[in-house]
């Protein structure tokens, strides 16, 4: 009997860009660079752009906790169809998505798939999480782009 191993992971680097003045002996903090950043986080706030989770001070929440716990979750409910298993399907699915302004999950698409059969497991089981909580940059709730690679693997 084959036996199914599936491993998820989540890269969800969140970095946080600080303006600092290294043009001189000090490193304080360049006041002009930071209004400057403000001005420039509000205006893609406002052009309701979605930003990958790199770019944003707030990222969003699955659960209360960061988004490795979403890959947790994905992992706990997919299961491998028996005709992809039969015919021996295995690779990477990798599902990009977007969590809006709600902590909706919309726009679920396969980036990189493998069958119709493994693409179509993984999309429906992303497409159906549960709500998140919104990301945010300062105060302003953004949309955030994510992409989750799925591994299919048969033992």
């Amino acid at each position: 009997m084959k036996r199914l191993v599936l491993i998820l992971s989540l890269a969800s680097a969140v970095l946080c860009g600080c303006a600092v003045n290294t043009s001189g002996e000090s490193s304080e903090i360049d006041a002009e660079a930071l209004e400057a950043q403000k001005a420039e986080e509000d205006s893609l706030v406002a052009s309701n752009r979605t930003l990958p989770s790199s770019e944003i001070s707030n990222p969003p929440l699955f659960k209360g906790k960061d988004a490795s716990e979403f890959a947790k979750w994905v992992s706990e409910r997919i299961s491998y169809p028996k005709a992809a298993a039969d015919s021996l399907q295995r690779g990477v699915v990798s599902v990009s998505f977007v969590i809006d302004k709600e902590g909706n999950v919309v726009d679920a698409k396969v980036v990189k798939g493998v069958s119709y059969l493994l693409d179509s497991v993984a999309l429906s089981i992303v497409g159906s999480s549960p709500q998140w909580t919104p990301g945010k940059n300062g105060d302003k709730p953004v949309q955030v782009s994510f992409v989750i690679p799925i591994n299919f693997t048969l033992n």
